[in-house]
């Protein structure tokens, strides 16, 4: 597995969305995504992409189709990016408890 920061990202040009991380297994990535919804959420998802080149190696590309033999490395992937994003939501989640735990410390004082 290689993460790689430097993949371009969407074609769209959304000012409500950065790239985090991108996870490879063999031709297939989950890149993740921090995003904002109009209503100002802040939130993680993921997209699936597979390289691809042709068979005289002059062209190369990604794209958003798969195949069968891309199975394997398509369950990993997305096992991965999951769990990447419950951690980090369980950091949020954690980081805000000591927030509120030390905010209603100070409140008592």
């Amino acid at each position: 597995m290689t993460n790689n920061h430097n993949e371009q990202g969407p074609t769209t040009a959304d000012a409500n969305q950065q790239r985090v991380i991108t996870i490879r297994e063999g031709a297939v990535a989950a890149t993740i995504w921090r995003r904002q919804s109009s209503a100002g959420m802040e939130y993680l998802d993921f997209s699936l992409s597979r390289s691809w080149k042709s068979k005289n190696g002059e062209k190369e590309g990604y794209s958003h189709n798969f195949f069968e033999a891309n199975e394997k490395a398509l369950v990993q992937v997305i096992i991965k990016a999951c769990t990447f994003i419950r951690d980090q939501h369980t950091e949020r989640t954690d980081t805000d408890s000591d927030e509120e735990t030390i905010g209603d410390d100070r409140e008592r004082a």
